[in-house]
């Protein structure tokens, strides 16, 4: 069962193709509920189409919970919004002879809004209920029926759950003969068709389905490895009536939306007007009024009718001061029409959540962001940011496919990937090693793109106090004990590109001292352990980061006098398509200069180069932990 909830639309994509390992046999399946905590007996969704407005799914469940680690299984959460109504749930309990044990009544139902606080909504909630008994093994059956008044949210198919699952069945009957788009997942599943009573019936079954794999660092789009999803070839939805034949017929739905929602009220034309008078740089244009639309306004998510989808006008936003990612998107845009820069809302499904498919004309998109072409670049405008450059993008918005809305299509674009040197980070520290087991370290670390960000919110965010204690996690994550006298942040620069820290203070009880040795690890800020070690060895899907970066390391430590170097890390360096890593130092008197060099490349590693990375990261890994050891 999957209700997976976005702010701007319902939706689950995944990648179609990279999964496709057949279902295992029944004995092996035997096998696997025997050993799991719980396990799917049966799913049966049948999905009723009406008509193009209405359609009901109805879901029947039945789960096994073999032990107190399977109760988690047991808890059922629904999710009710304008367009999908929760009907007629029911639930028991019964032994493995069928004996009943307990029956769910109104009382065990909890029903919640959606995050309180900074959602305006309206019948946005979820329903939900944990049946339990004592004593294992037990069945769960849960019973209930959703009425849906658009097939914009046409439920997918979603039979692989995190336990196995002995049988899935989708069933699809539809009244009338309405048109719709499919788009599987993993393994093809040829329905079973047939005319009930007159409807047209197309049934999808699946037996004997292994848990998900779960790898660590898995792209977003591996995380459902079988589905089947649909799109309506024509929706309606509140009042309005659209398709999705093609994406620029999908687009034309969506500028009908917003056509009439570009006009600002007459104080804030008057502002942008005032404010870009006497600017003649375009790129100096836009930052101007994404700092406005920064300084004046808020996020808000709002769903209130169909405003989980349609963005509200430029006016009323300008009035409320807030609005979600749709409405303030739309705001930039307005504003960058009245100065005469144009730009397009662009729909996008964030990183995070999965890939957008071309070939799959639905709306596959949770968030929205500005498009602005200009003479020799493209900027992509995150509007919900309240802390970012023009230049700066979330990387949840890298790299995607993109549905620009221009005046008369809908093209899919996809957004630049930011490269290793646009997220740098680089560090020139001074230390002294006065008394035993101490440091006394004076460092500057210049930091852009990614890495910067976190600093840049941290700096925004937090009082000085606070700023203070969070510095001094971060710097003292691999030596322990630091404790920062003063530190101090600025950017380089009108463009906001770099930020620069400086920080001095001391790292107590940080050098192992025995005897006349003395053991120092000179990577202070910035190392590689066994946590960013996949742990499978037969892997079946590629390796997957937010983003390619490059760390810089400068250490100059001051030696005591009469100690003098005994043993040392090897020098490394290994350069790869995908990553590398260089090691150096040099022993001029007391003085030790180290310099550790480590860049990811691309944030994507393929399953052919999987060998290769571990193999990579265990000599890094190695490495890094290594000690110069100094004898006195």
């Amino acid at each position: 069962m999957k209700n997976i909830i976005f702010s701007f639309v319902l939706l689950c994509v995944i990648n179609n193709t990279v999964y496709s390992e057949k279902l295992v046999s029944d004995s092996k399946m035997d096998s696997l509920t025997r050993d799991a905590d719980a396990f799917v007996i049966s799913q049966k969704n049948a999905f009723r189409v009406y008509d193009n407005e209405e359609a009901q799914l109805t879901v029947k469940l039945r789960l096994q919970i073999n032990n107190k680690h399977g109760e988690k299984y047991n808890k059922i959460v629904l999710y009710e919004n304008e367009f999908r109504e929760i009907d007629d749930i029911e639930a028991q309990i019964t032994n493995l002879n069928g004996k009943m044990l307990k029956e769910m009544d109104d009382d065990d139902i909890i029903e919640t809004t959606v995050s309180p606080g900074f959602i305006l909504y309206r019948k946005n909630k979820y329903k939900s209920f944990h049946l339990k008994h004592h004593s294992y093994p037990y069945i769960l059956d849960v019973k209930y029926t959703i009425d849906i008044s658009s097939l914009f949210y046409w439920p997918g198919w979603y039979p692989q759950w995190d336990i196995p699952v002995q049988y899935s069945e989708y069933k699809l009957i539809r009244e009338e003969p309405i048109k719709f788009n499919s788009f599987s997942i993993g393994e093809k599943v040829a329905p079973q068709k047939s005319i009930e009573d007159g409807d047209s019936v197309s049934v999808w079954i699946l037996e004997n389905i292994p848990k998900l794999i779960d790898e660590d660092f898995m792209p977003p789009e591996n995380k459902v490895q079988q589905a089947l999803l649909f799109s309506p070839i024509k929706f309606v939805f509140g009042k309005s009536e659209g398709d999705f034949t093609s994406w620029d017929s999908f687009a034309e739905w969506y500028r009908q939306l917003i056509k009439d929602k570009f006009i600002l009220t007459p104080e804030v034309e008057q502002k942008v007007l005032e404010m870009t008078k006497d600017i003649k740089d375009p790129y100096l244009i836009i930052s101007t009024l994404y700092k406005y639309l920064q300084n004046n306004t808020r996020y808000v998510a709002i769903y209130l009718d169909i405003g989980g989808i349609e963005p509200h006008s430029a006016q009323s936003i300008c009035k409320n001061k807030y609005g979600d990612c749709k409405d303030l998107t739309i705001l930039m845009i307005t504003m960058l029409k009245y100065a005469g820069i144009k730009a397009y809302p662009a729909l996008v499904l964030t990183r995070d959540k999965g890939v957008v498919y071309p070939d799959f004309v639905a709306s596959q998109f949770n968030h929205v962001i500005a498009f602005v072409p200009l003479k020799n670049d493209t900027l992509w405008l995150e509007c919900t940011a309240d802390n970012m450059d023009i230049t700066d993008k979330p990387w949840t918005i890298e790299d995607v496919n993109t549905l620009v809305i221009k005046e008369n299509s809908g093209e899919i674009i996809r957004t630049p990937k930011t490269s290793m040197s646009e997220n740098m980070w680089l560090s020139t520290s001074k230390i002294e090693y006065q008394r035993p087991g101490m440091l006394f370290i004076d460092s500057r670390i210049t930091i852009s793109g990614k890495q910067k960000g976190f600093f840049k919110g941290l700096f925004t965010y937090n009082k000085p106090d606070e700023e203070k204690i969070i510095l001094q996690k971060i710097f003292g994550e691999y030596v322990p004990n630091l404790m920062i006298d003063n530190y101090s942040y600025e950017k380089e620069g009108d463009e906001d590109i770099n930020y620069q820290i400086e920080f001095n203070g001391v790292y107590r009880k940080s050098i192992v001292h025995t005897g006349k040795r003395i053991f120092i690890n000179p990577n202070l800020f910035n190392r590689k352990t066994k946590d960013n070690l996949p742990d499978e060895e037969d892997r079946k899907f590629p390796i997957h980061f937010s983003y390619p970066y490059q760390d810089i390391d400068a250490i100059y430590m001051e030696i005591p006098q009469g100690y003098a170097l005994e043993s040392a890390p090897e020098a490394i360096s290994i350069d790869l398509p995908f990553a590398s890593y260089k090691t150096e130092y040099t022993l001029t008197e007391n003085r030790l200069k180290y310099i550790r060099e480590f860049i990811y490349k691309d944030n994507d590693i393929s399953i052919k180069d999987y060998p290769e990375f571990c193999k990579f990261l265990k000599t890094v890994i190695k490495n890094d932990d290594a000690h110069f050891i100094f004898k006195k």
